[in-house]
């Protein structure tokens, strides 16, 4: 009979915390099952735009170097080193440093 009556207590306590438990999964897993399906939608429209951005660009591409049937050819000018790459700036350098060479 004792065990009875702290099986019915039990029960008793314990039914209202389950159903809290599982009123607050129904209200929350829909809450976080939206909230995905929009991140994922966001997600798929910007995939979305940007390969159509892509395509775009690759089209235009293609149909310039089909309008344009020459090759482009670009030069570039290299400057020459610059002149205090030279042995003798090095040399005026060292005479600078006569005085500090106990330091190095």
């Amino acid at each position: 009979m004792a065990s009875e009556a702290r099986s019915r207590k039990i029960r008793k306590l314990l039914l209202p915390l389950l159903l809290i438990l599982k009123l607050k999964a129904s209200i929350i897993f829909p809450i976080l099952l939206s909230v995905v399906a929009i991140v994922a939608f966001k997600g798929l429209g910007a995939g979305l735009t940007a390969l159509t951005i892509a395509g775009a660009i690759g089209l235009k591409n293609l149909v310039e170097t089909a309008a344009q049937s020459h090759s482009k050819v670009s030069y570039e000018i290299v400057p020459q080193v610059a002149p205090h790459w030279s042995r003798s700036a090095m040399e005026q350098d060292d005479a600078l440093n006569v005085g500090y060479h106990s330091l190095y």
